[in-house]
């Protein structure tokens, strides 16, 4: 079943029962929340260590490459230690996010969700190149922060989310996420999180993810970030594998 976006068509029925709403993130994959008061967080801090430790690698071998001569034994040798290198953590992190994929269907088909609202993250991963910046005056992020969001599977995760949701009739709605994760639902107030936590002046407090996942559930249903009116009841935390 395709991707769909929240233009208005969808039946009603599903616009008002059995939904769960996905925050995507680098450091926690799927941070979900269903109308049932249950919120489930599968963390993706395995495939970071698989990221991070591949780079590690890449970067020792290409400086050794570099003293080589260009077609010679060792750098031929070095050239395949690249590739299967790659090759590996390619498969490592397929293998992560079949997982990470796989416990959140398991969870909003106990759930009993029929719809599914997912933050569009397209775009994100623009302007991590930190050469030929066209607009000289945009904020620079880190080395760091540009290579993480650079290597950002979120694609390949949702491509697994939607034909495993569609094979339990489960609809996948895409919708825009801009100011999700910085607007307070209670006072309306933006403000950018700092550490794992968001809180707001007026005393509003919810884990950083969840919160996001909250008010793409509201921008769904309601056309606006707003309270909700039911609260999480339970955070469930999951690792992709046991």
């Amino acid at each position: 079943m395709a991707i769909s976006y929240d233009d208005g068509t969808q039946p009603r029925e599903n616009l008002n029962r059995g939904i769960a709403a996905i925050d995507m993130g680098e450091i926690h994959g799927i941070a979900a929340v269903a109308d049932t008061g249950e919120a489930l967080v599968v963390t993706s801090r395995k495939l970071r260590s698989v990221k991070r430790l591949r780079n590690k690698k890449f970067k020792e071998i290409y400086q050794k490459r570099s003293r080589c001569k260009k077609g010679s034994r060792k750098w031929k040798k070095y050239t395949c230690a690249i590739a299967r290198i790659g090759s590996k953590t390619d498969n490592q992190q397929r293998d992560i996010l079949h997982k990470m994929s796989h416990k959140f269907v398991a969870w909003a088909n106990d759930q009993g969700v029929k719809t599914t609202v997912v933050g569009d993250v397209e775009g994100v991963q623009r302007n991590t190149s930190r050469r030929n910046k066209k607009n000289l005056k945009q904020k620079r992020h880190s080395r760091g922060l540009n290579q993480k969001m650079s290597q950002w599977p979120f694609g390949l995760l949702l491509a697994y989310l939607t034909y495993k949701l569609a094979a339990l009739g489960i609809d996948l709605i895409k919708i825009d996420e801009s100011y999700t994760t910085q607007t307070c639902p209670v006072c309306g107030r933006k403000k950018k999180p700092s550490g794992r936590m968001y809180q707001c002046h007026c005393g509003y407090t919810c884990h950083r993810d969840v919160h996001g996942a909250r008010n793409i559930y509201a921008k769904h249903k309601y056309g606006e970030i707003r309270a909700l009116d039911w609260s999480i009841e339970n955070i469930k935390y999951l690792r992709p594998a046991s």
